[in-house]
């Protein structure tokens, strides 16, 4: 028979499950060729194995080029950092929220710009389904614009 978890227990696994999950379903979404998203598989415990100090900064998943090259100006770049409340300083406080960036461009030398407006970079909501259903609209909006771009580039060549 196997212990019950206390409580900081219960949410790591919960905050585990639920990165698991995200991940799963952000990779429902069809990124350009060439990209694909990724996690880090050090997100969860890159603080000494601890889930909750490690995702205090946030658990980062991307797409990114699946064989990196900075120096590609065609490139996008998606960051979804995800943050859980009870994981800050008011630790009672209940949902989720992240950090959205969507860019393209060099990723030397901070050659990329965004492809959506500041006021869209940070989502929130109740639960990890509803933030990621939050969430993905504004990453298809992201990776539209960058095939228009790409489009309009081609173009002109």
């Amino acid at each position: 028979m196997t212990e019950p978890l206390n409580p900081q227990q219960a949410l790591a696994r919960r905050i585990q499950d639920e990165y698991e999950a995200a991940y799963r379903r952000l990779k429902l979404v069809d990124g350009p060729d060439r990209h694909s998203w990724k996690q880090d598989p050090r997100a969860l415990s890159w603080w000494t194995g601890d889930v909750l100090r490690s995702v205090s900064f946030g658990a980062p998943i991307l797409l990114k080029l699946t064989n990196r090259h900075d120096e590609d100006p065609t490139q996008l770049f998606i960051e979804v950092r995800l943050f859980w409340r009870a994981c800050g300083e008011n630790r009672s406080d209940t949902g989720v929220y992240a950090m959205l960036r969507c860019e393209v461009g060099r990723r030397l030398r901070d050659q990329t710009h965004s492809l959506l407006p500041a006021s869209m970079s940070h989502i929130a909501a109740a639960d990890m389904p509803l933030l990621i259903a939050r969430a993905t609209p504004l990453i298809d909006r992201a990776i539209g614009e960058h095939a228009r771009q790409e489009r309009d580039r081609y173009r002109r060549d």
